[in-house]
């Protein structure tokens, strides 16, 4: 059983590894200024301060954190059905679900703590 949850969290793991969006252009510009080599903003051209940069992080995280909180209440709503009136069973899925929904209630509260960074950032910055 260690084996299988080792295997999937190292899955999910490199499957975030492997989408992070890194996007090089070689744009030879001026020669003089550097190697030549431009960086594109994966979030978009419009981000011009960290309080949009990290409303942008928040907002990735919000959406990819949705599809993961949809698929563990599916996953715990299978291990109900598949608990058979087993109390060990359902108690393994009744924690499954209390905590995807915890997972859920944090994930959604990230976004009042970024609105709560982003107005004392703008307050410095002025």
């Amino acid at each position: 059983m260690i084996t299988i949850k080792k295997t999937i969290s190292t899955s999910i793991l490199s499957g975030i590894l492997l989408s992070l969006p890194f996007h090089v252009s070689a744009d030879p510009g001026d020669q003089s200024e550097g190697l030549g080599v431009k960086f594109t903003n994966p979030f978009g051209d419009n981000i011009t301060s960290i309080p949009q940069f990290i409303g942008k992080i928040v907002d990735l995280m919000i959406n990819f954190g949705g599809v993961i909180v949809v698929f563990f209440i599916i996953l715990a709503g299978f291990k109900f059905v598949i608990a058979q009136g087993s109390p060990e069973k359902i108690k393994s899925a009744k924690n499954m679900l209390m905590w995807t929904l915890i997972g859920a209630v944090v994930l959604l509260g990230s976004k009042v703590i970024s609105g709560i960074i982003q107005s004392t950032l703008n307050e410095f910055t002025g």
